[in-house]
Order: C-alpha cells, then structure tokens, then sequence
C-alpha cells in the first residue's frame, strides 16, 4: 500500500525589462515547488518520487524582429 495522495504545484515568476542602461535586455526569474503524491516513507526505487523545489532564470536580447534567450 503506497497510501498515495493528491500532489500540487506552485510556480510564479518576474520579468525586468525596458531598463535604460541596458533597453534590448531582459531578466527573468522564477520558482516553483512541487508536491509529490508519495508520502516520504513509501519512497522506493520503483516509485523515486519526491517534492522539489525549483528556481530557474533567463535572459532575452531583442536584436530587431529576433529575440534571443538563454534560460
């Protein structure tokens, strides 16, 4: 028995731009967590399964019509 429940996730983020030392660049950052459905104790090799934490960032240059982005 894997006494499984409902899993979640949150995430949210930002976006900086129109700077004016820098006007074509863009910053962005955000998080994320996600719940797993496995309780800790039922963690096994056949279910990995584990709640997370994320944190990820990005940059967008505009060069004319074209952006380009690295995340």
């Amino acid at each position: 028995m894997k006494n499984y429940h409902d899993s979640w996730e949150a995430s949210g983020g930002m976006r900086v731009h129109d700077l004016r030392a820098l006007p074509h660049l863009e910053m962005m950052l955000g998080t994320q967590y996600d719940k797993s459905p496995a309780p800790q104790e039922t963690v096994t090799l056949d279910q990995p399964s584990f709640s997370h934490v994320g944190l990820h960032t990005g940059l967008r240059y505009q060069a004319g019509r074209y952006r380009f982005g690295a995340s």
